[in-house]
């Protein structure tokens, strides 16, 4: 048997994902449903059935035939996940952020989990800004990329990889990047 973990304090789900392989490399015969529930329950607390639901979501948007495969190697959600996907999404991290908001332990897991969610926002920010104006649907991103922005540069020396090989920091760089202006765009600011 072959397994590969996940990179990363940020990864999704990271340590459910290590404590599940641990567990079916034991004894390969246990239901994994049951297992996911355990973690669940035990490291998130009342968080638990949204995040179940928030698994059970990503497990559907992946099995809807985007015709796309989604390996290990994609640097984009494009093409297999939506605006509407990203809200649900957001919706359910927001619902189990609601549901511990009275434990500073349980809100700082929940917290870390966001990261993944607010990542995606980041990186197709624009595009979906776009979209929700356009189709008059909820823009869940947050208000302010620069805010998050600016509390991932803080953390950035504690999460560790983000892909294999690849340093948190040079991923808040290229998030960072996006939300430069031009070149043009500032040079015309500073003749006016």
């Amino acid at each position: 048997m072959r397994v590969q973990g996940s990179f990363g304090k940020l990864s999704e789900f990271v340590y459910m994902r290590n404590w599940m392989i641990a567990q079916l490399m034991w004894d390969p015969t246990l239901d994994d449903r049951a297992l996911m529930k355990e973690f669940l329950d035990g490291y998130y607390g009342a968080a638990s059935p949204y995040l179940q639901k928030y698994i059970d979501l990503l497990d559907k948007i992946i099995h809807r035939g985007s015709g796309k495969f989604l390996s290990c190697y994609l640097t984009s959600t494009e093409g297999w996940l939506t605006l509407e996907d990203l809200n649900t999404a957001t919706n359910l991290i927001n619902q189990a952020a609601t549901a511990v908001a009275g434990d500073a332990t349980l809100s700082k897991r929940v917290r870390r989990l966001r990261y993944s969610v607010e990542m995606v926002w980041l990186e197709r920010y624009e595009e979906f800004k776009k979209e929700a104006a356009e189709k008059g649907i909820a823009f869940l991103g947050p208000k302010n990329p620069q805010v998050l922005l600016k509390h991932l540069e803080k953390i950035q020396h504690e999460v560790g990889q983000y892909k294999e090989n690849r340093e948190f920091p040079e991923y808040v760089d290229r998030l960072k990047k996006l939300f430069q202006p031009e070149q043009s765009e500032v040079e015309a600011k500073e003749h006016q």
